[in-house]
């Protein structure tokens, strides 16, 4: 064998190949990384499966620990005007097991059995198919998790969660929003979601900070008892034109206190994973609305600011409405009979009896800033209508219904601005109210308003019980109108519908948006949405409902 240096003898048949003592050196270290990959997939395995990390322990006497999350904060409460209760917390518990760590199958079976109520056969052979934990129960009441912890049973978990209850269902279903994990995803849950829950105290914080919140209950201006008769009569008028949508928005325009908001197809916020997105929004704030020739209450508001001359056209200037093709004869009210619109679809009479008058665009842009609204106002609601402005309809006279109702309440009030909203105040636990203010834009038009009213006064009649303007818009497809064929005498055709309406007519305390979206109507016979605005009014006055949100004592017990 050669000799290399002062080494042994050089091996030239395995040269370049580790030794045996270094082979089992580098086995061994494939030994150690497999072994801490798979102390770390045991690991992190455990932490995706353990119960929770928010759990406290509770120890019995000589009891081995079982664990119970801390107690949980509770949402405050959410009130309508009238201190009715429409959502509120409560606690549930839920019980796990980790079958591994029982002492007896068979005995802890039985005894969870008892106390929950469950068959214990059947209980049994659940903690035995699985090995890591069982869920029995998400939703435990307080007396059976207390029965539980009394057990002292190892291998029993306990841990506490808030639940959201509306006990009225879908009443004001899309102004209420909904709760998960104890936070509101939509709603004054969610536009509210500070003041219901109170900003926590941490570790360093003390118990004079000033960035620590104590939560308050909401308390909103809607009317439950006048919310359940809104959406009652929405129902009906939806069933009856078969409508996708039908939306309706009740104002009380002297303050811009919104008292009702019903929308069909609705929803129940305490199962609200069942509905559509669609259907949980509210679409007098998310969805633009064509106003069509309801705009020209706008225009003669318009008309009467700038002082323009309102006499009745010359004999030879043909007018721009078509006469109505059916009068109700006999009476001083007409039968709301329809109206065709030349720029296409139908008008009610009070519409179609109001002056037109011819107003440049820049009179009617400078009439719209005195109202204070723009093609899409917000109110104290989640939806967003930044993308609504930015959209080509509101440069083509689109508005959504807070604006058209907004401004339409600010022309029946005396002129004076308003802010739409749903917040009535704030209440404490120790019966403080605190109410909300708001700032609305606009100016002072109680020359303007007085003048419409005295015009939709004449148009209405004498004996009218409200007064309501009405707009069927031919549907649309991909951006066209659909053609209509004037001689075709169906019973029922298909279209968008849009109602204003104010009552009592003599002095409107009240202003009501009615929109129906690819409804049935009928235009020989006289207007559903009209038919069921009215028994919304006369259900209201005989019950004698307030029109107007009652005021709140500063303090309450």
């Amino acid at each position: 064998m050669a000799m290399h240096g002062q080494g042994g003898p050089l091996d030239y048949k395995n040269y370049g190949r580790q030794g045996r003592r270094q082979q089992k050196k580098a086995s061994g270290r494939r030994v150690w990384f497999w072994l801490c990959l798979l102390l770390l997939f045991c690991a992190g395995l455990y932490w995706l499966l353990r119960p929770g990390p928010e759990v406290a322990k509770e120890q019995g006497a000589g009891s081995q620990e079982v664990e119970k999350k801390a107690e949980v904060v509770l949402r405050n409460k959410i009130y309508d005007r009238n201190l009715q209760t429409l959502a509120l917390s409560f606690p549930v518990y839920a019980a796990l097991v980790k079958p591994l760590e029982l002492e007896s199958v068979s005995r802890a079976a039985q005894e969870i059995g008892a106390v929950l109520g469950e068959d214990q056969a059947m209980l049994e052979r659940r903690l035995r198919s699985q090995r890591t934990f069982v869920w029995l129960s998400k939703t435990i009441a307080a007396e059976q998790a207390k029965r539980l912890v009394a057990l002292e049973m190892k291998g029993l978990y306990l841990r506490q969660a808030a639940v959201r209850y509306y006990p009225h269902f879908n009443a004001a279903a899309q102004v209420l929003g909904y709760v998960q994990d104890n936070h509101g995803l939509s709603g004054v849950e969610y536009y509210y979601d500070d003041e219901l829950l109170g900003s926590q105290q941490t570790a360093h914080q003390h118990d004079d900070d000033q960035q620590q919140t104590k939560a308050k209950h909401v308390v909103l201006t809607i009317d439950l008892h006048v919310q359940t008769i809104l959406e009652k009569h929405m129902a009906l008028l939806a069933a009856q034109t078969h409508a996708s949508s039908v939306s309706a928005l009740a104002v009380d325009p002297a303050s811009g206190a919104i008292v009702a908001y019903a929308q069909q197809p609705s929803f129940d916020p305490n199962a609200f994973w069942l509905a559509q997105s669609r259907d949980q929004q509210v679409k007098a704030v998310a969805t633009l609305l064509d106003p069509g020739a309801i705009s020209g209450l706008f225009r003669l508001g318009a008309a009467y600011m700038a002082h323009h001359d309102m006499e009745p056209p010359a004999v030879e200037s043909p007018p721009r409405v078509i006469r109505p093709r059916t009068v109700k004869i006999g009476s001083t009210s007409h039968g709301g009979h329809w109206w065709l619109w030349p720029q296409g679809g139908y008008i009610s009479d009070e519409l179609g009896e109001l002056a037109d008058p011819s107003v440049g665009e820049d009179e009617l842009l400078a009439f719209q800033q005195a109202l204070g609204i723009s093609c899409a106002d917000a109110i104290d609601l989640p939806e967003k209508v930044v993308d609504l402005r930015l959209s080509d309809r509101c440069g083509q006279g689109y508005l959504n219904g807070i604006s058209l109702l907004g401004g339409f309440s600010r022309l029946i009030n005396g002129g004076h601005p308003v802010q739409l909203h749903v917040k009535f105040g704030s209440l404490d636990d120790e019966g403080h109210f605190e109410r909300a203010a708001y700032s609305a834009k606009g100016s002072e038009l109680g020359e303007v308003s007085s003048s419409l009213l005295r015009a939709l006064h004449a148009s209405a009649g004498e004996d009218a019980k409200f007064l309501a303007v009405e707009y069927l818009a031919p549907l649309a497809e991909e951006g066209m109108i659909v053609a209509e064929n004037l001689e075709q005498e169906s019973e029922s055709e298909n279209y968008d519908g849009l109602l204003l309406a104010a009552g009592p007519g003599v002095q409107p305390q009240l202003a009501l948006l009615i929109h129906v979206e690819n409804g049935q109507f009928d235009r020989h016979d006289a207007s559903p949405m009209r038919q069921w605005a009215g028994r919304f009014f006369s259900s209201m006055n005989k019950e004698g409902l307030p029109f107007a949100s009652t005021e709140l004592p500063a303090e309450l017990p």
